[in-house]
């Protein structure tokens, strides 16, 4: 895959946040998106991912550490969809230097510790059918 980097500012380090009603509208697109669009069906795509406080914090302490990058990652058909830690949908982060730099290298920490929701979902659930 080729370097898409196309600004070498690295983003703010303390983002604009929004609101409940902003994320339920994006995640209620998302879902929307999936299933209108793509025809899949609910069990077949993650509409959120559970990470541990102490994973991600590995990633930020590493000595030049000042953000995180989180990639999304497939592995399988949609029809192979089988919702649990290990299913097809997979998301990885990384951490990124202060010239926003993916840290890659053989001593840096790649985390795949993420759990797709279905099926650990909050009571919440932004955008799935619960919350339309």
């Amino acid at each position: 895959m080729e370097n898409q980097k196309v600004n070498s500012d690295p983003p703010p380090l303390t983002p604009p946040q929004i609101t409940v009603a902003q994320a339920t509208a994006l995640a209620a697109s998302w879902y929307n998106y999936n299933i209108e669009t793509l025809g899949l069906q609910p069990l077949q795509f993650p509409i959120a991912f559970l990470f541990n406080t102490p994973d991600v914090q590995n990633v930020l302490n590493q000595s030049g550490c000042v953000q995180v990058r989180f990639y999304l990652g497939y592995n399988g058909a949609p029809s192979d969809a089988v919702p649990n830690a290990q299913g097809p949908f997979q998301m990885f982060y990384v951490g990124v230097d202060s010239k926003g730099n993916d840290m890659v290298g053989t001593a840096n920490i790649i985390n795949d510790f993420a759990y797709p929701c279905p099926d650990t979902c909050s009571g919440m659930a932004f955008g799935s059918s619960s919350a339309e």
